[in-house]
């Protein structure tokens, strides 16, 4: 059908739900994101969400992310030759309002920006194609999302996962891709890249696609490896967690196998 679930992101009592297949008035996978609130023990639907200008093969909803009254959504396929973009949200009672024109990347062809995005705060991040570095945004004055920086990133990768420091008033980016995950501080309107995040490497081999997806919350970073193997010739996958505030420079604890016991 729509590969309603593709997607998925929550705050608070809202979930939002992407079903980047869903057709259009005749345009084939133009793509939705299904708006939930929580009532007592249900799940009310409250709206659903398309692109402003859907065409064919967007792909909206391919990503999702929601920060207290604000939702992004990625469309990788927008655009000619799948540049790529994402379209701004934000709540107005119990209605949700296009926050902006759709954010154009100025990406390459076949960026295909909006494969992952994340927000918090007023600081959206857009990542595309491995081959290219993740766009940061911020909303200005007259409430344009506006490039933050994003000139000073050279890192390719798709995933993205965006957070705040409060000790150092930082906003920090976590970019993963090729295998890697990579840490970036926001200072003086550029991203300084601080490394990769600390993996012992035997925990990890090229092919793992290890950080396919990222997390961050409290100085804490989770990367998943999908292609991991456990013996076997299929792979079973892990997640790592690492603490970007611990004394080591090895992971927080053991990573997360998919058989583990919670």
């Amino acid at each position: 059908m729509g590969n309603f679930g593709e997607s998925v992101a929550v705050f608070g009592n809202t979930v939002i739900v992407g079903a980047p297949h869903e057709n259009h008035s005749g345009r084939i996978k133009a793509g939705s994101v299904y708006v939930y609130v929580r009532n007592g023990n249900e799940w009310d639907f409250e709206e659903e969400l398309i692109a402003d200008s859907p065409s064919s093969h967007d792909y909206f909803g391919e990503s999702v992310a929601i920060y207290h009254n604000t939702i992004i959504v990625g469309m990788p396929g927008h655009g000619s030759f799948e540049k790529g973009g994402a379209q701004v949200f934000h709540r107005d009672g119990d209605f949700w309002d296009y926050d902006g024109a759709p954010i154009s990347t100025g990406g390459t062809s076949e960026g295909q920006y909006g494969q992952h995005c994340d927000i918090h705060r007023e600081i959206v991040a857009v990542g595309g194609a491995l081959v290219a570095p993740p766009k940061v945004f911020e909303k200005d004055f007259t409430n344009a999302w506006v490039p933050l920086g994003y000139s000073s990133l050279t890192t390719g990768g798709t995933a993205v996962a965006i957070d705040h420091d409060q000790g150092n008033n930082d906003d920090i980016l976590v970019v993963g891709g090729y295998n890697k995950v990579k840490i970036f501080y926001h200072e003086d309107n550029q991203w300084n890249e601080n490394g990769d995040v600390p993996i012992e490497t035997d925990d990890v081999v090229d092919g793992d696609a290890f950080g396919a997806s990222v997390a961050i919350s409290e100085g804490y970073v989770v990367a998943g490896a999908p292609m991991t193997h456990a013996g076997g010739l299929s792979p079973v996958g892990d997640v790592f967690v690492m603490d970007l505030n611990g004394a080591t420079s090895s992971p927080n604890g053991d990573d997360l196998d998919y058989d583990d016991d919670y």
